[in-house]
């Protein structure tokens, strides 16, 4: 008998290690079934020690051993990959087995007995020591960018050396992958969540025997694949806020990425049309070398011009004028020539938010006290208000909450507003919209990008969910509205909306318009002329002043309770983190199903951190405290 320690993959876990007996010999690394909660999980065994020498202790614990499951599969995660899990576990505060489980995929895991285990060149290879790893940054549009992934995978397959490109999205992977393979089918795989069971298994297995270098286009869930000859690892778009996990372990796959091609002494590249301020900062302290010399500045040759909105008085019925004049004469234009014409709006529905005109009260969720938006119904009359963070919905036939009045009135202007009015102003050109509401899965959205590439003269308007189906340029590109972002108190915001713009503009053969009520913002600005520094530098001056990343490592702590109960429990964690400061305020959405929602936040030097006072009191504290380090937002 052996009693075995494991780290179980699966989240919730609030143990880092749990212990079990098998009758089975096994090995330090291998994956074997356990039981938890009354269902058969994976775990990665960690620790074996035979039972004779524990036999006088367990006849003396108060608890019974329960016996393991059956092997999985032999040292599934190479060595680095594990310790690399570690490292991140203290990083982001959780367990290694959260981060195992968030950074493997589950088809991969739940089907392991499929799979073919011993791969040529893989497990044979030798361990490698952790290394300096050289690290660059790759600064330039998509076609720019892909220009010099195809010169890093030849040098790589010269020297007998694979490469992981690493994308924030699955759309990301099929796109990237579609402008790479070419000429390189036999050694390039695109793997993501909605590829079917038996292609990834087939694909996994493939990529694993190939004795030839290969080229790994994936999300964050197949950094897993135990090769050793990854010699580089590429952040594709590293800007992209979906590297960051939306619930719990909420790790940031790109800093999982960085310590990996520390530990595989791989070279690792940051690439992006817009460099995260934190990364720029990094390059700016010679951290990381650039690969190429933009200078911070994007030249194209597009023609680019920004619309002042303020001098378009609001209409008396449906408010502000969503359509200017130059848009107008831009989508004439394009019809006429038989282009086409991308509109980018930053949010979905009629409005971005409804306010009364008598008192000035926000039209809330009545569910969670979310802004709600404003939707067109099925049937004129039939508008309705919908909660984006909850999905509650009601009609928008009411009065005033707070005041009674009758007099709500609709502020900025939503996806479905500018279709309305494009629908009114141009009723013979084909317009089809993109968003959310709309698309509901990846068929639908391939149809709806391939239908409006396929008709010219056409106009597609999207949300930002959009932009990576989108993988040829058109004529024109426009921002149709944007503004409604510059409200949220997110410290971030201004690096996203230029980040938008910059995706926006990207698509555009010939011309660029932005609508906007705020001309002079520098986000905007910067998009309109492609020098990137002085937005670089206003935002580090910003940061550095009121102590956000990179200057300070960040963690926010949320509660989700009764109002007084929370209050209390967070105001017992601030004593138990004195000296530190906890600054405590609510959630920008309060309400969440009728409960309150508090958010406590440390800023901490980043040489003191991780830290092993902070992680003893933070694995101390129940599963309802939710802990982001690094998060993507405040709010």
């Amino acid at each position: 008998m052996y009693i075995i320690e494991v780290i179980p993959l699966r989240k919730g876990i609030g143990k880092e290690t749990l212990s079990y007996f098998t009758l089975t010999e096994a090995k330090v690394g291998t994956l074997i079934s356990v039981p938890i909660r009354g269902s058969l999980s994976p775990a990665l065994i960690v620790e074996i020690r035979e039972g004779r020498s524990v036999k006088s202790n367990l006849r003396r614990a108060n608890f019974k051993l329960q016996k393991a499951g059956k092997l999985l599969a032999p040292a599934f995660f190479t060595s680095e990959f594990f310790e690399t899990a570690k490292d991140m576990a203290d990083y982001f505060a959780t367990t290694p087995g959260a981060v195992l489980k968030e950074m493997s995929s589950k088809i991969i895991l739940e089907n392991l007995q499929k799979t073919k285990m011993l791969a040529r060149g893989n497990e044979k290879g030798k361990e490698k020591k952790e290394s300096e790893a050289e690290k660059f940054t790759l600064e330039g549009d998509e076609d720019s960018r892909v220009t010099e992934y195809k010169k890093i995978i030849r040098e790589a397959f010269a020297k007998k050396t694979s490469i992981f490109i690493l994308c924030p999205t699955n759309a990301d992977v099929l796109k990237i992958g579609h402008l790479l393979e070419k000429g390189i089918e036999e050694y390039a795989y695109a793997l993501h969540s909605k590829t079917s069971k038996k292609n990834l298994l087939k694909k996994w297995d493939s990529a694993r025997e190939n004795s030839h270098p290969i080229v790994l286009i994936g999300t964050e869930s197949f950094l897993s694949m135990p090769r050793r000859d990854m010699g580089t690892i590429i952040i594709e778009a590293e800007g992209d806020r979906n590297y960051i996990s939306r619930k719990k372990p909420y790790l940031d796959a790109r800093t999982f990425a960085e310590r990996l091609a520390e530990k595989n002494g791989s070279r690792l590249i940051f690439a992006d049309k817009l460099l995260r301020v934190e990364t720029y900062v990094r390059q700016k302290n010679a951290e990381l070398i650039r690969e190429n010399e933009s200078g911070g500045r994007n030249r194209d040759k597009v023609k680019s011009s920004i619309v002042d909105m303020k001098k378009y008085k609001p209409e008396s019925k449906k408010g502000f004028i969503s359509i200017s004049l130059e848009l107008k004469a831009l989508t004439e234009s394009i019809q006429k020539r038989n282009g086409r014409l991308f509109i980018l709006s930053a949010r979905r529905g009629l409005s971005g938010s409804t306010v009364c005109g008598d008192c000035g009260t926000v039209v809330l969720c009545k569910n969670c006290s979310a802004p709600t938006t404003l939707h067109k119904g099925k049937n004129p009359g039939e508008n309705f208000f919908l909660c984006h963070r909850c999905g509650e919905k009601r009609t928008a036939k009411e009065k005033c909450l707070h005041c009674g009045s009758w007099k709500l009135t609709a502020l900025g202007v939503g996806i479905d507003r500018l279709a309305e009015d494009f629908k009114d102003a141009f009723p013979h050109i084909p317009l089809s919209v993109f968003d959310r509401d709309k698309i509901k899965n990846e068929t639908e959205a391939e149809k709806i990008v391939q239908n409006f590439y396929s008709t010219a003269g056409s106009v597609l308007l999207g949300t930002e969910i959009a932009l990576p189906y989108l993988k040829e340029k058109v004529m024109a590109a426009a921002i149709g509205s944007v503004d409604a972002l510059f409200s949220l108190p997110d410290f971030r915001i201004r690096e996203k909306v230029l980040r938008l713009a910059l995706k926006t503009k990207a698509l555009a053969e010939e011309t660029f318009l932005i609508q906007t009520r705020h001309p002079e913002e520098i986000s905007l600005t910067s998009a309109l002329n492609g020098n990137l520094s002085p937005f670089y530098e206003s935002e580090i001056e910003a940061r550095k002043i009121l102590g956000y990343p990179p200057f300070k490592i960040l963690i926010k702590i949320s509660l989700t309770g009764k109002k007084e109960t929370i209050r209390e429990e967070m105001e017992k964690l601030k004593k138990m983190l004195a000296p530190r400061e906890l600054i405590i305020f609510p959630a920008f959405v309060e309400k969440i199903k009728g409960l309150f929602v508090l958010n406590g936040l440390l800023r901490l030097d980043k040489t003191n951190w991780p830290n092993s006072e902070l992680l003893s009191i933070f694995r101390s504290l129940p599963q309802k405290y939710q802990i982001h380090v690094d998060p993507d937002s405040l709010l």
